[in-house]
């Protein structure tokens, strides 16, 4: 019953994009004559984010609900006569924390995208932004070197556009590295609420064993039946939240390509 939890984007430091892992920085290659690549679009990485994200924190809190209610229908006299109504006890309480976990981690990532950007489609299109931003300077940048390498311009005006062309490139690559920053935190709070809810899953499932085995040995709970159908509906629940951040998390941000190089005068 269990949901495979392999966030195969995922490394030690995030989410990579192209090849750049998030939580680390982009360094611009203003030298080069190519013009830089367009890959996806930073905006597609969470394209239907804001719905996505409403009904996560709606199955989570289905989670939290119906555990709730299992918690309420577990009878002291069950849980304090018997190891096998203990144990449904601690899953119950255990699911009940991880999932609290989980509904935080969201939150936070949440406010993240929602206090400095509006909201996490609106982050992801900032960072779509600021990459082209990037990318238009570096493209001035080559301009510049060409008409230098060219002797279009030279003496102090090459100087001047040479400098100019290249705080360019540092300012916006300075840019995109602080909102791709934004986002790198974003992901790492949706991969652990996305594991931290699984683990909210296993421990309900495990108070659903407990139940099976409860009723082998004869120890069936007063209240059985409806905490089996709590339970069974918050597995349901987490189970939503789980594909949920997995659909959220598998966006195009893999796709991205990454211009990584250095800034102009430091080759």
């Amino acid at each position: 019953m269990k949901t495979v939890r392999n966030i195969a984007t995922a490394t030690a430091t995030g989410l990579l994009i192209g090849g750049l892992a998030l939580g680390g920085t982009a360094t611009a290659s203003p030298a080069s004559t190519v013009a830089p690549e367009k890959g996806a679009n930073a905006a597609s990485c969470f394209a239907e984010a804001n719905t996505q994200t409403l009904t996560i924190q709606q199955n989570i809190e289905a989670t939290l609900g119906n555990l709730n209610v299992a918690e309420k229908k577990l009878l002291a006299e069950d849980y304090q006569s018997n190891n096998y109504s203990a144990d449904l006890k601690k899953n119950i309480e255990l699911s009940h924390d991880k999932s609290e976990k989980a509904k935080t981690l969201v939150s936070s990532a949440l406010q993240i995208a929602e206090e400095d950007y509006g909201s996490l489609e609106d982050l992801n299109a900032a960072v779509s932004k600021a990459q082209a931003d990037r990318d238009e300077a570096i493209q001035a940048y080559d301009a510049i070197v060409e008409k230098i390498e060219n002797g279009d311009i030279s003496g102090d005006e090459a100087k001047k556009a040479e400098k100019k062309a290249t705080d360019a490139v540092a300012e916006t690559t300075d840019a995109y590295n602080d909102k791709l920053t934004d986002l790198s935190g974003v992901v790492k709070l949706l991969q652990s609420a996305r594991n931290i809810n699984g683990e909210a899953r296993d421990a309900a499932q495990a108070g659903l064993n407990n139940l099976k085995q409860a009723e082998g040995a004869g120890y069936w709970p007063a209240n059985g039946e409806e905490i089996k159908t709590a339970l069974t509906n918050a597995d349901k629940a987490a189970l939503q939240a789980d594909q949920e951040l997995e659909s959220l998390l598998d966006g195009d941000c893999s796709e991205l390509i990454d211009q990584s190089g250095t800034q102009p005068g430091t080759q």
